[in-house]
């Protein structure tokens, strides 16, 4: 089991890989911009209050 977790940790990503994790980061950097967004007046209101 550690070999296993060592391989992965170790193994470098391939371009493939590493343009997939940039997706899912922009995804997710999404979502948290649109719930930002979505919240953001509640918050804001809440602060000044």
């Amino acid at each position: 089991m550690s070999a296993l977790s060592n391989n992965i940790s170790s193994n470098d990503l391939h371009p493939k890989d590493k343009q997939g994790a940039y997706y899912l980061l922009a995804l997710w950097l999404m979502a948290v911009l649109l719930f930002l967004s979505a919240y953001y007046d509640d918050i804001l209101s809440s602060v000044l209050r």
